[in-house]
């Protein structure tokens, strides 16, 4: 099996693991900050907005150029305790979002497809690539009843989107962002 293969495996057994309900386990999720970044040769917009008491997230995205190459996405999750000054890395997957996209819609990718169309719910993202030029956005996102693994712990998380472009051995920035929140219970 390919290595990449591997990755997307361990992906969707962690995004199965993901599923699990917040009821059962009785926890919420507070938005505490975001943080984004991104290159003005291909957005010319681009902010993370906390909003609803901290529970939903806003996005607007202005693509101001076509991106017609492979793009990728590094995906990361970090932990700190609430005694604790240091992110600790849980885990970190470098995908290529346009093979994801194209895999998530056939039958072996049936759980990918939930995942995908439960973020889509909340907004316009790109359904194919090339990824046109256009204004993307989502309105109220949030972790949904079923996007929190029972393995997780009462704290602090740092979520991780790094969309880049390869060029050569560099990584070319579309944008990058992070957003922190707090797991809580009930």
């Amino acid at each position: 099996m390919e290595y990449s293969k591997f990755l997307l495996y361990s992906l969707l057994i962690f995004l199965n693991q993901f599923t699990c309900s917040l009821q059962e386990r009785k926890k919420v999720v507070v938005f505490l900050k975001t943080d984004t970044n991104f290159n003005p040769v291909y957005v010319s917009n681009y902010t993370l907005t906390i909003a609803n008491e901290n529970s939903t997230i806003n996005l607007d995205l202005i693509l101001i150029k076509n991106i017609t190459d492979p793009l990728w996405n590094l995906i990361s999750l970090e932990i700190k305790f609430a005694k604790e000054n240091i992110w600790s890395q849980i885990m970190k997957y470098d995908l290529n979002y346009c093979e994801l996209l194209q895999q998530s819609r056939t039958p072996m990718f049936n759980l990918l497809s939930v995942w995908i169309s439960n973020v889509r719910k909340y907004g316009t993202l790109p359904k194919e690539c090339p990824i046109l030029v256009g204004h993307y956005s989502w309105r109220n996102f949030k972790l949904d009843k079923h996007s929190i693994p029972h393995f997780v712990v009462k704290g602090f998380y740092r979520i991780g989107v790094f969309l880049y472009l390869k060029r050569a051995e560099q990584k070319e920035m579309v944008i990058n962002s992070t957003v922190d929140i707090v797991v809580k219970g009930r």
